[in-house]
């Protein structure tokens, strides 16, 4: 049993895996790049500013969504009480049918046999 357990740990065990990284190229350096590094460092910084105003944004609705989660959670929680009060009372009831349909088979049986 325990040859099957390790045979099926080993099968199931994720094989590590690594990538070489790629080296750098002469093409690729900073120094080899076309364009002056002071309008690269503009375009960079245009590009971190777009993307922190992306964020800012997505925190934005996610608060927003997150206030309405709130808004809305004690009709959520009414209505799961509501449920579960009204499946405890029918389950009661249930038991009690069942009770009083035992005794009315009960007594028929009885009548019946003794005729």
């Amino acid at each position: 049993m325990k040859r099957i357990l390790i045979v099926l740990v080993m099968a199931l065990a994720p094989i590590p895996v690594t990538f070489a990284q790629p080296t750098p190229k002469a093409e690729q350096t900073p120094a080899a790049s076309p364009t002056p590094t002071g309008q690269q460092d503009q375009q960079t910084m245009q590009s971190m500013d777009k993307m922190a105003s992306t964020v800012t944004r997505v925190a934005e609705t996610c608060e927003k969504m997150m206030s309405e989660q709130k808004a809305a959670m004690p009709y959520i929680l009414a209505g799961i009480i509501t449920f579960g009060l009204v499946l405890f009372v029918d389950l009661v009831l249930l038991g009690i049918l069942e009770v009083l349909w035992i005794k009315y088979w009960s007594r028929r049986l009885k009548e019946s046999n003794a005729n």
